[in-house]
Parts: structure tokens; sequence; C-alpha cells
């Protein structure tokens, strides 16, 4: 209990871990939902990317993992698959997934809510370490502090890190938007059909008009 009431109280007065952390973060994620997850994603992704200057988040991720997350992208910024994505767009998306946020659309930069970790982006800044940035005992790197639940299987015991969370939150929102796009594919498809069979039933009923006109034709010249 003393300990961890001196993690506030010997604190300076000034200092943000005094002024803004309360328990619930220091020991928990606080993010729960797979909406709450993709909604910080997409908006930090499309925030962050406004920036004049974004450098290289340098960390590495499986290939599967980097084509779910451009598949997203994709779908937040309205870009079809011939869209190439800039690599402001996608380094900015990066940066989310790994848990940071803007700190001022006027000012290039990131900073994390959790660890209180801030980091501007001068223009020279080629590349940027989206995980050890972080500090160490940040629940976004740390799985024993963020005792995340999967968002896939709840009854799971094993706890994840907020960056081992929100990847799949994209997994999972990559899956849906699939889904959903062959869904609409193959409604779309059922509604050509439906097109088809209405338009030859149109052309049967125009054809049969053609050959009975002239019938009709000869029968009021006789009458």
């Amino acid at each position: 209990k003393k300990y961890k009431e001196g993690l506030f109280n010997w604190h300076k007065e000034d200092c943000v871990w005094r002024k803004e952390c309360s328990s619930d973060d220091l020991y928990s994620f606080p993010l729960i939902t797979l909406s709450e997850g993709v909604n910080r994603f997409k908006h930090e992704g499309k925030t962050i990317s406004t920036y004049q200057h974004i450098p290289h988040v340098s960390n590495e991720l499986e290939h599967a993992t980097l084509r779910k997350i451009q598949y997203v992208i994709r779908d937040a910024e309205g870009l079809s698959d011939e869209d190439d994505i800039k690599d402001d767009i996608m380094n900015a998306y990066l940066l989310a997934l790994f848990g940071w946020q803007h700190i001022n659309p006027q000012m290039p930069g990131v900073q994390c809510s959790l660890c209180f970790a801030r980091s501007q982006f001068p223009i020279d800044q080629q590349t940027f370490d989206a995980f050890n940035e972080h500090r160490m005992y940040c629940p976004w790197r740390n799985s024993q502090i963020a005792r995340a639940l999967s968002p896939k299987k709840h009854y799971e015991t094993k706890t994840l890190s907020g960056i081992e969370w929100m990847t799949q939150v994209v997994h999972i929102e990559y899956g849906l938007l699939v889904r959903r796009h062959h869904l609409g594919f193959h409604n779309q498809h059922i509604k050509d059909e439906v097109y088809k069979k209405i338009k030859k039933e149109i052309t049967q009923s125009y054809n049969l008009l053609d050959e009975t006109m002239p019938r009709i034709k000869q029968i009021e010249t006789i009458e």
C-alpha cells in the first residue's frame, strides 16, 4: 500500500504522473471493446497522417499483418485496391497501432497517454522506434502491466500487451471488412442476375409485340 501510494505522492506537484494518471490507468489497459480499438486506430491514424513530416516506423511486422493493416487503411481512407498507400499514411497508422496519439495538429509528434512518453518529429528525423519509445512499464509494450484480454476469445487466460491487443483488433476488423465486401458483392451479383432476368423478359415482350403488331394491323385493314 505504501509503495502504491508513493507512486503518486513521491512525484513533484507539477509532474504528469501525479496530475494526470489514475491508478486504473497504471495497472490495466484502458481499451476493452472492439469498437473502441477500431475507432482509436482509425482516428489517430487519420489525425497523425495530416502532419507534414512523419518518420519511418522502424519496427518490423509480419507480412500478413501488414497486408491486413493496408486493407483497413484503404477502407478508412476511402482508397480503392488500385490506389497506392503513401508512406506517410502507412507510418501514421502504424504509430496508432503501437498506441501513439497525436500531440497537436500544428505540432508534428506523438505521445502516450499511459506512460507519458512524448516525441516531436523534427524535419530531419528519419526513423522512429514505436515500441521502445514507450517506457518499459507502459501497458502498450508490457503485457504483465496491461493484462489485456484477447478481443478474439474472451475465455483465453493469456494476457496481452496493448500492441498485441490492437494488432488482434486490426485482424478482426480486416475479417469483418472482407466479409462485408464479399456479402456486398454477392448481393450485387444477385441484383445483376435479377436485372438480367427482367431485361430478358422485357426483350421477349418487345419481340412478342413486334410479332403481334403486323397481325393486328392486318385485322384492322380487313375490318
